[in-house]
């Protein structure tokens, strides 16, 4: 027991079989090696973003310094020249930015125009199909309907002179 490696701190316990340490290693005679991991009392971010954008940043920054020769004015000019092309590049790479973009996008407006023209035309020829179709229909329930009156009406008519010429008989008339 006299040649256990542990920290400074180590002391006997109250026990003379146990040693005990400042760390979570903890060795007894009966036992082979037990570590207890204690938890910390602060709570540590679990996010590692920071450290990655960190590292970056100073790693970009170690790049420039270094192809300038360390001058720090060159670094910067550096820096905003490359910014400047990887903006061109990405602004070059968006739709409608090529020379002939206006043209190819007109080509497309008037493709569009007329496809909308000509669904607006066929609609309104769909509808004055339907237009006619219910006018016509219309009429034609109409006419059977005033046929319907008159044939009634007719009936009628036959009806009441029949019961005039029975009832005028009655009183000396025809």
């Amino acid at each position: 027991m006299s040649d256990v490696n542990a920290s400074s701190t180590t002391h006997l316990t109250s026990r003379p079989h146990q040693i005990q340490t400042s760390c979570p290693l903890v060795l007894t005679p009966t036992t082979n090696l037990r570590v207890d991991y204690l938890t910390p009392n602060f709570t540590m971010s679990k996010s590692r973003t920071p450290l990655v954008l960190g590292l970056g940043a100073a790693g970009g920054i170690g790049y420039y310094l270094y192809s300038a020769g360390g001058n720090a004015k060159a670094a910067e000019n550096k820096f905003e020249s490359d910014v400047h092309k990887a903006s061109a590049s990405v602004k070059n790479h968006l739709p409608g930015r090529a020379p002939d973009a206006q043209k190819e996008l007109a080509g497309y407006g008037a493709e569009a125009g007329a496809k909308i023209d000509h669904a607006i035309s066929e609609a309104d020829r769909q509808a004055g199909r339907a237009k006619s179709n219910v006018e016509s229909y219309a009429k034609d329930t109409k006419a059977e309907a005033l046929k319907a009156v008159d044939k009634f009406d007719h009936k009628v008519e036959e009806g009441a002179s029949k019961a005039k010429g029975g009832l005028s008989s009655w009183f000396g008339g025809k």
